[in-house]
């Protein structure tokens, strides 16, 4: 009888730690000149990386993306039980000058800057965890330097992870076990 069950004797896979998420990421930015959004499952039997090439426009497209990511990685089973899962996409900052947000979105504010995202949650504690560094792009548009924009302590955005959170119900939708 053939059995796809790990051996007791073959490792894990050691965990991938948001650090090196980060690093690669970085690696890969400097290297390419841009980031493919992609998805970094680390599970207990191997890890999943997923690129998404269209990511959508809205809020609500990209969550109805990760949920379906998610419902695909349970029923391809190949991950294991979820330790981690990262994202890593870029994306448009704006910042509030003098307490007031600029009146149009971050992709149309004249003073926005470009950014590479790195989000993180621990499945087990739930522990959540964010990078933002800038792109610094010469005047030909080629990109020439990444700095991490520190995050004050108090941010709200330290404690959510919506499009994460989207994948984990989607992939724990398929028999509602956690």
């Amino acid at each position: 009888m053939h059995s796809r069950m790990r051996r007791e004797n073959e490792p894990r896979p050691s965990a991938i730690t948001f650090e090196q998420v980060s690093h690669l990421a970085r690696e890969t930015l400097l290297r390419d000149g841009h980031h493919v959004p992609t998805l970094i499952i680390d599970g207990s039997t191997r890890p999943v990386v997923v690129q998404i090439d269209g990511l959508a426009p809205t809020f609500e497209g990209r969550a109805q993306q990760m949920f379906v990511a998610g419902q695909a990685i349970a029923r391809d089973g190949h991950a294991g039980r979820l330790r981690s899962v990262y994202f890593v996409s870029e994306a448009w900052l704006s910042q509030a000058e003098e307490g007031k947000l600029p009146d149009v979105p971050p992709s149309q504010d004249p003073q926005r800057q470009e950014v590479l995202i790195v989000d993180g949650i621990e499945v087990k504690s739930r522990r959540t965890r964010l990078a933002i560094f800038e792109m610094v792009r010469d005047d030909q548009g080629h990109l020439r330097e990444i700095r991490e924009l520190n995050l004050p302590e108090e941010s709200s955005l330290l404690s959510e992870s919506p499009l994460l959170e989207a994948f984990l119900t989607g992939f724990w939708a398929r028999d509602g076990l956690r």
